[in-house]
């Protein structure tokens, strides 16, 4: 196996932080992931690590306001910025790789930013995978928040709030596991306009699913305190012809921390085996 590092720049000059892992034999598909809010690539090595034992690679990246990337924590200029992200991830993958499959990874609010650009790029990937998006909220704000949230986002977009999100919200603590409390490049900033535009992009996707012309591997914990599963389900039941659902009993926000028996990453690599 071979672990590289990369240092990529946006299309507006950010500095990013990008990993891949590859077989010692030329890979039959190649994963780029996308992670979620708050957090970074790094926390997926043990993931993305097992992916050359079943001859495929892997490429995971920093976004912007993100990890050991450039851009300041947890704010967005506008919706198409991620969007730009991804395409980048994409093509500096399939640099990488050339000529085999491409399967686009998102976790979260990554979850989000891979279901909208299967949905509005052209030079989309083979295959999707989405682990607990972002499509609603399972605690809605109060009217009375989001109607301030919507002013401020129009008079001082850059502003930033603390998620409230607690360590026990994304996983079970187990022995052995690293406090999320322990990783300096992990923050709980969101500014207001990066919510307002991630907010009505979950409302966008759920409208539009049944555009989807890949196929998808939805999957989520059934006991996510942060993301409405129920919204999942709607997503599946929008687009049921290209997506293939699973969900985790037991299972919090981070399906990749609860995953102690491998049994989620099995499930993941038998689907990929059967759709590359």
């Amino acid at each position: 196996m071979k672990f590289s590092e990369y240092k990529w720049e946006s299309f507006d000059g950010l500095e990013y932080y990008a990993v891949s892992w590859a077989p010692d034999i030329y890979p039959k598909a190649v994963l780029a992931l996308v992670h979620g809010h708050g957090e970074h690539c790094r926390r997926y090595d043990h993931w993305l690590s097992r992916f050359p034992e079943k001859g495929l690679a892997a490429v995971a990246f920093d976004y912007r306001g993100h990890g050991r990337s450039g851009g300041k924590r947890g704010v967005l200029r506008y919706y198409a910025d991620f969007l730009q992200d991804v395409e980048l991830l994409l093509r500096k993958t399939r640099e990488l790789f050339p000529g085999i499959p491409v399967i686009l990874f998102g976790h979260s609010m990554g979850g989000n930013m891979v279901l909208s650009y299967c949905l509005r790029r052209a030079a989309i990937p083979q295959l999707a995978i989405i682990t607990s998006p972002w499509i609603m909220l399972r605690k809605k704000p109060r009217p009375v928040m989001t109607a301030a949230a919507c002013l401020a986002n129009r008079l001082t977009p850059r502003l930033t709030f603390k998620t409230g999100l607690k360590s026990k919200d994304f996983s079970e603590d187990k022995p052995g596991s690293e406090p999320r409390g322990k990783d300096d490049l992990l923050h709980n900033r969101i500014s207001v306009r990066l919510f307002c535009e991630v907010k009505r992009e979950g409302e966008w996707l759920l409208e539009n699913a049944y555009r989807l012309n890949i196929p998808v591997l939805l999957m989520q914990g059934l006991d996510d305190p942060i993301m409405d599963s129920n919204a999942g389900l709607k997503l599946f039941d929008n687009a049921a012809e290209k997506i293939t659902y699973r969900g985790w009993h037991g299972a919090r926000h981070q399906l990749h921390e609860f995953d102690d028996e491998g049994e989620v990453l099995r499930f993941i690599f038998n689907w990929i085996e059967q759709n590359i």
